[in-house]
């Protein structure tokens, strides 16, 4: 009797020994197989961004790759003192020159701000000169029926519940708002006539 408990004990042990030896080879594979159908991170980050994940920013991107911004005026060029007198019927001499304000860091590194401040009130405009058809096309599918299209260069909105305007000339975009008014001119008809002159000038 003890040659065959011997007899199993070895029988077992080899019954072991090659289980072993499957369960490494199993997951050996198994890591294989998922090395060979993973994707690369960036293929990942390509698909995330295509899913709506979220695009890489561009502002990595020099200027030149993002095309020629569509005019060499920056914002506070492109409105002058007399334009918002005009514009608010104030008398000459009321309006200071605007000063630059700085921009988050944005998809077009050539957009640029500036802004006027007086007693009269406040005005602000934010120029996009390189992918401004872009974010047109992106703005007006955003507010959809908030807006009001306005005859002005080659698009204008006017989005009333933010009393902004949206002009657009060529690769040109220029956002403008009133941030205060203190007398009692409409900021809509005066948004939409300091775009006219800001585009006229293009």
């Amino acid at each position: 009797m003890p040659p065959i408990r011997g007899s199993r004990r070895h029988a077992w042990r080899t019954i072991i020994h090659w289980v072993r030896i499957s369960a490494t080879l199993l997951v050996a594979l198994s890591l294989v197989a998922l090395a060979c159908s993973g994707a690369p991170a960036d293929q990942g980050a390509a698909s995330s961004a295509a899913d709506g994940g979220g695009a890489p920013a561009a502002t990595s991107a020099p200027v030149g790759a993002l095309g020629t911004p569509g005019t060499s005026l920056t914002s506070c060029e492109m409105i002058t003192p007399s334009d918002i007198e005009s514009a608010l019927d104030l008398d000459p001499g009321t309006v200071d020159e605007g000063e630059p304000r700085p921009l988050a860091e944005g998809d077009d590194p050539a957009a640029n701000s500036c802004q006027w401040d007086g007693d009269w009130g406040s005005f602000s405009i934010i120029v996009n000169p390189t992918l401004g058809a872009s974010y047109f096309a992106d703005t007006v599918e955003s507010v959809g029926d908030r807006a009001e299209t306005v005859a002005v260069g080659d698009g204008g909105l006017w989005v009333g519940d933010i009393e902004r305007g949206y002009f657009l000339k060529g690769s040109v975009m220029v956002l403008a708002q009133f941030l205060r008014i203190t007398g009692d001119a409409s900021p809509k008809d005066a948004v939409i006539a300091l775009g006219t002159a800001a585009v006229n000038r293009i």
